[in-house]
């Protein structure tokens, strides 16, 4: 089998064609979305109105940035009439016994990926010339073998965008059942209190105080970063000192809304609400803490209209702002007005989040089975162990 590693270098050339007078389409070669025209990436022209020095590419020619081909910048030109891109790009093209697409994936595997970093130049800059590429070794089966493996490869890849596309759909299904039941904003009719009548809001601690002697004790909490925008990020948790009285009143419990105190524009007021039990957590002086009255308030209801364009709108109006940073105060905060709808309207709603999230969760759990194998069969494949099966009959 290591017959078959070869070094890239016999089966790849580099092409330093420029365009001349040719009319082409100029490309950016971006990390997700491979081949995109420049003028779709960037709001405005970017690359030089005298574009004869730019290199050509022809279609399955591939093109790299080598200061970011390990993050995925190297894609294969799809266009029948090739294009042009900017000479800070290397294009190469692949002789007859190398396809494409397969090396394609192999760059972009986790086998490839080593193999660019660990022959790279540059201590102060990353650089992945074309020698270095030429150095490279590839596992090269012979060319129906490739063909194989591409299909496989192209198969697994189109099982993860569509679960990519599903993902995508779902995380809109919420504010469109919001939107239905309650609108946005939401409906005249529904009686308003602010949020000080329906909620107790609270606003958290701060680290390096004084304790006057007082022995405090150490335990979790939550921070700004820990709250994002619809939901809690609980992947790092860490610890700051209270005493026991702050504690008391500051553990953070199921169905509390935490929002954040400022920060940059679009991250003004966000909130989400806890839906897993956090003993002995309390949050910091940063992050507000509003625990509804569910006579009135579902917190799910809460949670979700403030996603809504007009809680925003409000957080915005009354922000203190500096420079490209915003801030709301706990007065603030407690005066916003928030829309009533009847409880059962509320809790049907909260039923029907409650089932999409199910399916949310079903399909991120498809999508680590999917993504899982996908990374196992790039491994296989460039170690030289992607194979049939067959059953004697």
């Amino acid at each position: 089998m290591k017959s078959n590693f070869v070094p890239l270098g016999n089966f790849i050339e580099e092409i330093r064609q420029r365009i001349g007078t040719e009319k082409k389409t100029v490309y950016s070669v971006t990390n997700n979305r491979g081949f995109v025209p420049s003028s779709e990436v960037f709001d405005k022209q970017v690359f030089s109105i005298d574009i004869s020095n730019y290199k050509l590419v022809e279609r399955n020619d591939l093109a790299y940035n080598p200061s970011r081909i390990n993050v995925g910048s190297v894609a294969i030109c799809p266009d029948e009439n090739g294009g042009a891109v900017s000479p800070m790009y290397t294009v190469v093209r692949c002789k007859k016994e190398l396809l494409p697409q397969y090396l394609l994936y192999f760059l972009r595997s986790e086998k490839g990926t080593s193999e660019i970093n660990h022959r790279a130049e540059g201590a102060v800059r990353f650089q992945f010339k074309f020698k270095d590429m030429q150095r490279t070794p590839i596992y090269l089966p012979p060319l129906s073998e490739q063909e194989r493996i591409v299909r496989l490869l192209d198969e697994a890849t189109s099982l993860r965008v569509t679960r990519v596309r599903a993902n995508a759909r779902m995380e809109q299904f919420v504010p469109a059942l919001f939107q239905e039941a309650f609108g946005d904003p939401p409906k005249t009719e529904f009686p308003v209190k602010t949020l000080h009548e329906v909620a107790e809001v609270v606003s958290g601690i701060a680290k390096g105080r004084k304790f006057d002697g007082q022995k405090p004790v150490t335990i979790n909490y939550l921070r700004v970063a820990n709250v994002q925008a619809g939901y809690l990020d609980l992947s790092e948790i860490k610890t700051i000192e209270a005493l026991p009285s702050e504690v008391e009143g500051l553990q953070v419990r199921i169905g509390d809304v935490l929002l954040t105190e400022g920060g940059d524009f679009d991250k003004l007021g966000r909130g989400a609400m806890l839906e897993v039990d956090l003993p002995n957590c309390i949050h910091q002086n940063h992050v507000f803490r509003a625990r509804v009255n569910q006579d009135y308030l579902l917190p799910i209801f809460f949670h979700d209209y403030l996603q809504t364009q007009q809680a925003k709108k409000y957080f915005l109006s009354c922000a203190k702002k500096t420079t490209n940073l915003a801030s709301i105060n706990l007065t603030q905060l407690r005066a916003l007005p928030v829309p009533l709808p009847p409880l059962a309207i509320q809790r049907e709603f909260a039923a029907q989040v409650g089932e999409a999230r199910g399916v949310q969760s079903a399909q991120g759990r498809s999508a680590e089975r999917i993504e899982a194998l996908y990374q196992s069969m790039l491994s296989r494949a460039f170690a030289g162990e992607l194979f049939f099966t067959t059953k004697k009959t």
